[in-house]
């Protein structure tokens, strides 16, 4: 039982059991062992403070600036709270993000576009990599839903093992997505050519 066991706590109420807990069992330097713990929930929002966001700072500067070491575990905890939603985005969760939005582009044009925002950020090349690969994926998993028929039109105007490839260029995996849109609406299934 320790001050830093108690402002290691995760949330307020998770601190107030263990407050209950010491206090009924008489634990020695109780009061000293509370105010020290304060003392380490306001360190704890200081790190909050220095992890937050670069484009948040401002806002969390003034959360951070709004408690000190002697306010109450409420506020402190309220602090912390607000602080952890404006953390920066660890290097994965920015790869994941930067992945999931280029392999969600509706089209070649829009793919190109969100590129050119992600050049020169960490981790650019692999991001493509695997953008790359959740868009064949989805190429597969739209030629799987067409009908044979459909199936037969669509080969005569796209070669599929390219477009499901990972290794082929987003062009021919969004032009596959584009060529297969067409047999979404039932009524607008016939070959646009004809």
């Amino acid at each position: 039982m320790s001050a830093r066991e108690l402002a290691n706590s995760k949330t307020l109420y998770d601190y107030q059991m263990k407050l209950a807990g010491y206090k009924n069992r008489k634990v020695p330097d109780y009061v000293a062992m509370v105010r020290n713990s304060r003392n380490l929930l306001y360190a704890r929002v200081l790190r909050a403070y220095e992890n937050a966001d670069v484009n948040s700072k401002q806002f969390a500067m003034q959360i951070a600036a709004g408690v000190n070491a002697e306010s109450s575990p409420r506020r402190l905890f309220e602090a912390l709270r607000k602080l952890n939603t404006l953390k920066a985005p660890t290097k994965s969760t920015a790869k994941t993000t930067m992945v999931e939005d280029l392999a969600k582009s509706k089209n070649f044009s829009n793919y190109g576009k969100k590129m050119m925002k992600y050049k020169g950020m960490k981790n650019y090349a692999k991001a493509l990599v695997e953008a790359k690969a959740l868009v064949a994926e989805r190429v597969r998993g739209r030629y799987a839903q067409l009908k044979k028929a459909q199936r037969s039109e669509v080969n005569k105007y796209m070669d599929i093992d390219a477009a499901t490839n990972k290794g082929s260029s987003p062009a021919v995996m969004f032009n596959a997505l584009e060529e297969m849109r067409r047999f979404r609406d039932p009524a607008n299934q016939s070959w646009r050519f004809k």
